[in-house]
């Protein structure tokens, strides 16, 4: 039984809108993500620095929203201080050099290429945004700050490590460290309170971590570092999981694959993001200043302004070194938290209890532009059926 010019005319009619269907629910997308979570299978973002095909719109400083299918935390400029007294450090490549009688507010800033203008933060470290968003396999995220610099100024630190010519993404961010803590079960005590990579500080038992990305530019091992509570490392050293971007977009994005950090569909995890500096595998420590000047002028790639030197023989002491961090309510709330500290050594260090909860795809969705495929794939099944039936009763 052979079909008809008008069968054929039909199923080629919702071919075609099949396909216009699909065009324009794509085009669509955005703004058909559920409100209030993050998408499920829609979400994938290009790990390459550069940061445009992130399209939600972020609120006001010291704010979190969730658009388009982002969690966002828009973070306030020149909040970079630390307890409040971080000056950041000076280096022996600024050209033309910079002589010692200038003084402390004088020098070029290193992590930056800033001059000093007075202006105790050089940008480096400032987090400006958090992002974080996920598709089927993999949880995606986007830091970006008010000023990395550039690739000649971010790879002084790892000259000896650094190929001249080779790609910007070798040691794009050889001078930030970023930690990105979640805590998947939301339950209090359970999971780590410990700092990872030898960070000054602990965290508060109500956000006790099972999650932490590491992200750094150390070329030897490779960033970002996924560890887990139980002590289980991951290392990602290919561009596809981090990139960083510091001449354009100041950004780095990282992707991480549920297959290390565990699934988070329909659950709501608990995120706390610091950062610092980074020191060969390590927080880098914060000098105290009156130490600093004891050592000798200009401290080259140290933060001033804490307490505690680096190296022996003075002690770290407990300040936390964290220069920035997200979901503090304004500069004066984190500068109150990151001074939170007694002098005794071993004692009386920094509880981090600020976070935030990030609720993931608990409703399944189907997307407008499959229905007029849903369509299709009925028609023919239906056709399918009416030609068997005919044949049927045709052998009758």
């Amino acid at each position: 039984m052979r079909m008809g010019k008008r069968k054929w005319c039909l199923l080629a009619a919702w071919l075609l809108m099949g396909l216009v269907g699909l065009a324009i629910g794509s085009a669509a997308l955005p703004s058909i993500v559920p409100a209030g979570n993050l998408v499920n299978a829609q979400s994938t973002r290009t790990v390459d620095g550069n940061p445009s095909d992130w399209i939600g719109t972020p609120g006001a400083d010291n704010s979190w929203v969730v658009s388009n299918g982002e969690g966002i935390w828009r973070d306030a400029a020149s909040d970079d201080t630390g307890n409040g007294s971080y000056i950041y450090p000076n280096c022996t490549h600024t050209s033309p050099a910079i002589p010692d009688s200038k003084g402390w507010e004088g020098y070029a800033y290193a992590y930056t290429g800033y001059p000093g203008g007075g202006r105790r933060g050089g940008g480096m470290v400032d987090l400006r945004e958090f992002r974080v968003t996920r598709d089927i396999s993999n949880l995606y995220i986007l830091l970006r700050f008010e000023n990395m610099g550039s690739q000649a100024i971010a790879v002084e630190w790892n000259q000896g490590a650094h190929t001249a010519g080779s790609g910007a993404n070798d040691t794009n961010f050889g001078k930030i460290l970023a930690q990105v803590y979640i805590d998947t079960d939301r339950v209090s005590g359970s999971g780590r309170t410990d700092a990872a990579m030898l960070g000054n500080f602990e965290f508060d038992a109500a956000c006790a971590w099972e999650v932490c990305i590491d992200v750094a530019g150390d070329v030897c091992r490779g960033y970002p570092r996924v560890e887990l509570a139980d002590g289980t490392i991951y290392y990602h050293n290919v561009s596809s999981d981090c990139y960083a971007n510091c001449d354009i977009y100041s950004a780095i994005e990282m992707k991480v694959p549920y297959s290390e950090i565990g699934d988070p569909t329909g659950k709501t995890w608990r995120f706390m993001v610091v950062v610092g500096g980074f020191d060969e595998g390590r927080w880098r420590p914060v000098w105290d200043t009156e130490m600093a000047k004891l050592m000798g002028w200009p401290p080259m790639f140290r933060f001033i302004g804490g307490e505690g030197m680096d190296p022996p023989p003075g002690e770290p002491g407990n300040d936390p070194n964290i220069i920035d961090m997200a979901f503090t309510a304004s500069k004066a709330e984190q500068e109150a938290l990151l001074n939170s500290f007694t002098k005794l050594p071993g004692t009386g260090v920094v509880v981090i209890n600020k976070y935030q909860d990030i609720n993931m795809d608990t409703v399944p969705w189907i997307p407008i532009y499959s229905l007029p495929i849903l369509l299709i794939i009925m028609t023919a099944i239906l056709y399918v059926r009416k030609k068997k039936l005919s044949r049927f009763v045709e052998h009758q």
